[in-house]
């Protein structure tokens, strides 16, 4: 068993709420990380976060799975774009800053699905 699948089994075994703060710690570390100049620790972030969400996604209530889907999107042009993005420091302000907003709004949702639960 890979060490991925290993990652998924024990990421599929916690609390939606529990998930969706994984995912925003994730993208909290890509916004740091890009400020610091650490290219490949973004990517294996950005990959990270990237995984994260496919797994999420299929357990998810509709609205979440869609801002999701929509954040996985981003996570793959920010990639696709990160030598650019890295070399530009208004791109990585503003990638650190957009990674900050969907991070804040995954911890405020994994708030309210622990208080609904």
């Amino acid at each position: 068993m890979t060490d991925r699948m290993i990652a998924r089994r024990e990421f599929l075994r916690e609390s939606s709420a529990s998930r969706l703060r994984m995912i925003g710690a994730s993208l909290a570390a890509v916004g740091g990380l890009l400020l610091e100049g650490f290219d490949e620790a973004v990517k294996g972030k950005i990959d990270e976060a990237t995984w994260l969400i496919e797994w999420a996604v299929p357990d998810e209530v509709h609205d979440i799975k869609t801002e999701l889907v929509e954040l996985q999107q981003a996570l793959q042009e920010w990639r696709g774009e990160l030598p650019a993005i890295a070399a530009d420091a208004a791109a990585r302000e503003g990638i650190r800053d957009q990674a900050c907003v969907w991070s804040e709004w995954l911890m405020w949702m994994s708030a309210l699905l622990e208080a609904t639960a």
